[in-house]
């Protein structure tokens, strides 16, 4: 199951490895799981940008967030959690990314540096349960044998030394102070039902 509409890199992917690729639709509280389910019964994955999902701007609620733990709770499922833009949530309070409520260990989090470092840093991460990272180092390994030792090196440091965590603050501000003047037409289409 995808978000519908959403990002169509992720579709490719999925798409380019046989998997079926189901939409599910997304209106003001991000991706609709109870129609998903009741759609797509048997569907083995969900993928979702529930932080700020692309194009609509929609926030998973909590209360879908919590469902679709559920969903993949009691099929065994998965859940992949592209959460590429976290850092510039423009709401008042955040929700917990669906990796942090997961209590069963059935969310693969990703997450991206490019968008808060500069976009030529192609430097991303994966969360996954314990119990999948050595199948997924060997899938990284074989399919492009590392990230750029230096580009990981300088960003651990610049991370470790709390740098990171202060540039964030430091971006975050003037962006959310443009995010509340967009003009009302772009507002009303982010949100859409």
């Amino acid at each position: 199951m995808l978000d519908d509409p959403g990002y169509n890199g992720a579709r490719g992917a999925f798409a380019s490895v046989g998997a079926t690729v189901r939409p599910v639709r997304v209106d003001s509280q991000g991706m609709d799981v109870d129609h998903g389910m009741a759609h797509y019964p048997h569907a083995r994955l969900a993928y979702t940008a529930p932080s700020h999902q692309f194009p609509l701007c929609a926030t998973l609620s909590l209360t879908r967030r919590l469902a679709l733990l559920e969903w993949a709770e009691s099929r065994q499922a998965w859940i992949f959690e592209d959460d590429y833009n976290s850092e510039f949530r423009y709401a008042a309070r955040s929700l917990q990314a669906l990796q942090g409520l997961d209590k069963h260990n059935r969310v693969i989090y990703a997450g991206t540096f490019s968008k808060m470092m500069y976009p030529e840093f192609r430097l991303g991460f994966l969360v996954v349960p314990g119990h999948l990272r050595e199948q997924f180092a060997t899938t990284k390994y074989f399919s492009d044998l590392c990230s750029g030792y230096l580009e990981q090196a300088v960003l651990a440091r610049f991370i470790a030394e709390g740098h990171y965590a202060s540039h964030v603050r430091r971006v975050r501000k003037p962006a959310m102070s443009v995010s509340w003047r967009w003009p009302p037409r772009l507002s009303a289409i982010c949100r859409r039902k």
